[in-house]
């Protein structure tokens, strides 16, 4: 809890009552206090001056009884917690799955070694083409040069959105039970749905 001057008065960590840490610079603190709106906010991840530890913090504003400002309320998210949500689920060798901002900023992501906590990814092919709202794209989604399809997924209400991608070879391994053959020298065609369960962590169909 971080009180209307910018101070922390009560923590679950360590003792109680804690030590006063001034946080007025925080980012999350600042929005709050500058507006008027009951809007939550998500953090950059940021070092914890208490904790010691890399956060992504979710906050929102607490009002007086006459609206004025009275504080903030934060939670923090251990980022790692969403990464070995998804390490346990088998997307392949080539998977790369990325919570990230609409500023352009990485909260977590796992199966890349360029996307880390705090990455700039707004001027990659994959957030250039997630511009376009929810679906699936084809593209380098961090910057290594390895064209991955993947799909976006805005989570609504919120500046956030999850990207799950993998690499082509891989997608149409797993979904050749469902390619037509070679027809009129047009190449094989790909069965758009079996894309989409591959992409979502669906088994692919073996029938």
């Amino acid at each position: 809890m971080i009180d209307k001057s910018g101070m922390m008065r009560a923590t679950t960590i360590g003792a109680h009552p804690p030590k006063p840490i001034d946080l007025k610079d925080r980012e999350h603190f600042q929005v709050h206090k500058k507006t008027t709106l009951d809007v939550p906010f998500i953090s950059k991840p940021v070092l914890g001056r208490k904790s010691g530890r890399w956060s992504v913090q979710l906050t929102r504003r607490v009002p007086d009884p006459d609206g004025s400002f009275s504080g903030v309320v934060v939670a923090s998210m251990d980022p790692a917690q969403f990464s070995r949500f998804h390490n346990a689920i088998d997307l392949g060798n080539s998977a790369v799955v990325m919570l990230a901002g609409t500023d352009g900023i990485v909260r977590t992501a796992t199966g890349s070694k360029r996307l880390r906590l705090g990455s700039e990814v707004s001027r990659t092919e994959l957030v250039i083409a997630s511009g376009n709202g929810n679906g699936v794209y084809t593209g380098d989604m961090d910057g290594s040069g390895k064209t991955r399809m993947f799909a976006v997924r805005y989570i609504p209400g919120h500046p956030l959105y999850v990207s799950v991608g993998i690499s082509r070879s891989e997608i149409f391994c797993r979904c050749a039970p469902e390619f037509d053959s070679l027809s009129d020298g047009c190449g094989v065609r790909v069965d758009h749905n079996c894309i989409c369960d591959v992409l979502a962590g669906a088994p692919a169909k073996n029938d």
